[in-house]
């Protein structure tokens, strides 16, 4: 109990570590207990901490931002039921949502984990204008990548950008990814077909994208 209660301390600023602790005792992620000995979420710059109700503005925000609402459920979705999902996305055994942040900042987006099949994880990120250009985007994928594939059964990271989204491709290639390809007409975005370029992670793959800079 004490090292959970250091791993917790460690991840979460402080408001939150009491709720947190209460949250863990029933948080699943692919079937398993968030596990303590899972690394920090922060490399000194930026830091990835559980969404919380302080975050809902953050995400009001980006139900305004044209390309985010288009690219990440927000068009058809409200803020509110948006948060709960992912606020409950633990519990459930669905997966798990960060809020990126400088060290000790506010949120300035979101990290998403989502369980697939067959030990398949998606990833998903978004950041407001404001937390753009900084390599932020990059140092998130990589703390969040890592914590994905410290839990229990996953054997694939998978993400998917859109093919004019050349910035979170770069994103993804600069944290290890591998583009696998283009599937076309692969989902419906803003009420239209659109093509979708495939990256996936494997473990022991990850830090072989650390030198290729940041973005």
């Amino acid at each position: 109990m004490g090292r959970a209660k250091t791993f917790l301390r460690a991840v979460l600023p402080p408001v939150v570590a009491s709720a947190a602790r209460r949250v863990r005792r029933r948080l699943r992620f692919l079937g398993t207990a968030l596990s303590s000995q899972n690394p920090s979420l922060s490399d000194g710059f930026v830091e990835l901490r559980l969404i919380d109700r302080r975050d809902l503005g953050a995400i009001k925000r980006a139900a305004r931002d044209s390309e985010i609402r288009r690219r990440f459920a927000l068009l058809k979705t409200e803020p509110n039921e948006y948060f709960a999902r992912y606020r409950e996305a633990p519990a459930a055994g669905r997966g798990a949502a960060f809020a990126i942040c400088d060290v000790g900042g506010e949120c300035l987006g979101l990290a998403t984990v989502e369980k697939r099949d067959a030990g398949r994880v998606e990833l998903g990120y978004w950041l407001l204008p404001e937390g753009r250009g900084r390599g932020r985007a990059t140092r998130a994928l990589r703390l969040v990548s890592r914590w994905a594939l410290s839990q229990p059964g996953v054997a694939r990271l998978e993400l998917a950008t859109s093919p004019e989204n050349t910035a979170s491709q770069r994103v993804a290639e600069r944290s290890g990814f591998r583009r696998e390809g283009v599937l076309r007409s692969y989902h419906v975005v803003d009420g239209c077909r659109e093509d979708a370029v495939f990256f996936s992670l494997l473990p022991g793959e990850l830090d072989e994208g650390a030198g290729r800079g940041d973005a």
